[in-house]
C-alpha cells in the first residue's frame, strides 16, 4: 500500500549449513531496503502474502500436505491459525473428495456467518452461504465446477470469530 514490497516465500538451509526448508515474509520498503523478515517454521511455503489495510498482513501456503491461511502482524507474531471455540467448523467429508463434499459447522449463538472457500493463493473461490444463521449444527455442500484439483481452505467468519478448515479436490 505504500509502494514497498511483501514477500512470501520459501528458504532452504539453516543455520550452520543445516538443511532446513521453512517459509518466510519479509517487507522491504520502495527502495528494496529490508525492514523485517521471519521464518515460520510451522510451514514449509507461503506462496502469497498481502498486506491488510487496517495493518497486518494475511498469508496462504503450505505445512506437508496442508494448506494454511494466517493473520500476521510483525511487531506481535501469528495473531491465530485456530478458530475461536465459539466457532468451529465440525467435519468436512470426505476429505479428499472428487466430486461433492459436506461441510458441518456449528454457531453458539444466531448471527451473521459466512461459509468461503480460498485457494492456496487466498483468492476466493466460492462463497457457500452468507447471511444469518440460526444457533446450532449446520451443513453446507460444495461442488466445485470449473476448478483445478488442489488443496482449498474453507473459512467459516462470523461477528465473534473465524475458523479455518483444509480440504483437497481431486478430478
Amino acid at each position: 500500500m505504500d509502494g514497498g514490497i511483501l514477500y512470501g516465500g520459501e528458504e532452504r538451509g539453516g543455520p550452520s549449513g543445516s538443511k532446513s526448508i521453512c517459509g518466510i515474509i519479509a517487507r522491504y520498503d520502495s527502495q528494496g531496503n529490508g525492514l523485517w523478515s521471519d521464518h515460520i517454521y510451522e510451514c514449509d511455503i507461503i506462496y502469497s502474502a498481502t498486506q491488510l489495510s487496517h495493518g497486518g498482513y494475511i498469508a496462504a501456503g503450505q505445512a506437508g500436505t496442508q494448506g494454511f491461511l494466517i493473520k500476521y502482524a510483525p511487531e506481535l507474531g501469528f495473531e491465530s491459525q485456530e478458530g475461536s471455540p465459539s466457532v468451529a467448523i465440525s467435519s468436512i467429508s470426505p476429505n479428499p473428495f472428487s466430486a461433492v463434499t459436506e461441510i458441518q459447522f456449528s454457531l453458539v449463538d444466531a448471527g451473521q456467518a459466512s461459509l468461503t472457500v480460498f485457494d492456496l493463493n487466498g483468492r476466493v473461490v466460492n462463497v457457500l452461504g452468507e447471511g444469518v444463521f440460526a444457533e446450532g449444527e449446520h451443513t453446507l455442500v460444495w461442488a466445485p465446477d470449473g476448478i483445478a484439483s488442489g488443496c482449498y481452505m474453507v473459512r467459516l467468519t462470523t461477528d465473534y470469530g473465524s475458523a479455518i478448515e483444509n480440504m483437497v479436490f481431486i478430478k
